[in-house]
């Protein structure tokens, strides 16, 4: 198996062809570890407790150690040993909760006085508002990558798509794909959370998939939707709604940066398209948010 070096993927990183990539160490801590919230919440510490008061545990340092350790050890190896960033960012997430809410223990024991309780936790409060004006919203997640937020507008499409007899194969925007996989519990061409960089050979067969899903849900012959079913077996293609005059289209910002500008190249060519809206003897399922196309089409 041919692997992508460290360097080609930190080249890869800056020109915005993949997210994953092995950064200096101090890069990494600074990114995730040096935050506004993390240098105030330092000082209001500080000038609460003082720096011999402040507690700072064994293990805490010997997890700091490990996770260096274990951050360039696996770059080494990389990607036997997981990503490299992985060790440094979640360990930092674990040490700021611990760190903290000792700390934080420590201050509502020194201070006796109900009032001065009141006033640190208040303290707190408009620290946590000044650095952050999302800090007691509800959190909805990615949205520039579809991870997080509401998932219900799957659900009929989903379900359509469990029901179908047989053995199916599914294909559409690797966003939408990676959650029918899931909700209908039935097998996709690509996923968008599986699109990794590390295996040439990998990255290369994924790259010719989103491209030939593309090309079929922007297709302006029949031939070119059907060269899903004929090339890989699919079954059954998804498309959404607004994959033809959505705001995400008319920016360019459809996918990934690396596909933005194949697939508006797609939108803007001369033509009408099939799948807008598709050949009505060929949907399966339809409401407000997607259609489901039966392969190939007739």
């Amino acid at each position: 198996v041919e692997i992508i070096s460290t360097e080609q993927m930190k080249q890869m990183w800056k020109a915005g062809e993949s997210a994953s990539a092995t950064l200096p160490l101090w890069d990494e801590l600074r990114e995730y570890g040096v935050t506004s919230f993390a240098l105030i919440s330092v000082a209001v510490l500080l000038a609460l407790l003082s720096r011999r008061h402040l507690i700072w545990r064994r293990s805490w340092s010997a997890m700091l150690i490990a996770s260096v350790i274990a951050y360039y050890v696996s770059d080494l190896v990389v990607p036997r040993l997981y990503l490299p960033d992985r060790y440094l960012r979640f360990s930092i997430a674990v040490l700021s909760v611990l760190w903290l809410g000792e700390n934080w223990a420590r201050v509502l024991a020194v201070l006796k006085d109900r009032r001065s309780w009141w006033a640190a936790l208040g303290g707190l409060a408009v620290i946590a508002v000044a650095v952050s004006s999302n800090t007691f919203t509800p959190c909805v997640g990615l949205e520039s990558q579809g991870i997080w937020e509401d998932k219900s507008a799957y659900v009929k499409t989903s379900a359509a798509i469990a029901a179908e007899p047989g053995a199916i194969l599914v294909a559409g925007h690797p966003y939408d794909t990676s959650e029918i996989m899931v909700q209908a519990r039935r097998p996709v061409l690509v996923i968008n959370r599986m699109y990794h960089a590390w295996f040439k050979g990998y990255r290369a067969a994924m790259t010719e998939r989103i491209e030939d899903s593309f090309r079929a849900i922007y297709a302006k012959q029949i031939g070119q939707v059907n060269t899903l079913a004929e090339k890989y077996g699919v079954t059954h293609l998804v498309v959404r709604r607004t994959a033809f005059n959505g705001p995400r289209v008319r920016e360019g910002r459809i996918y990934r940066d690396e596909f933005d500008k194949f697939v508006s190249e797609l939108t803007q060519a001369p033509g009408v398209f099939v799948l807008n809206p598709p050949p009505w003897t060929s949907i399966i399922q339809t409401d407000p948010n997607f259609w489901v196309v039966r392969l190939p089409i007739r």
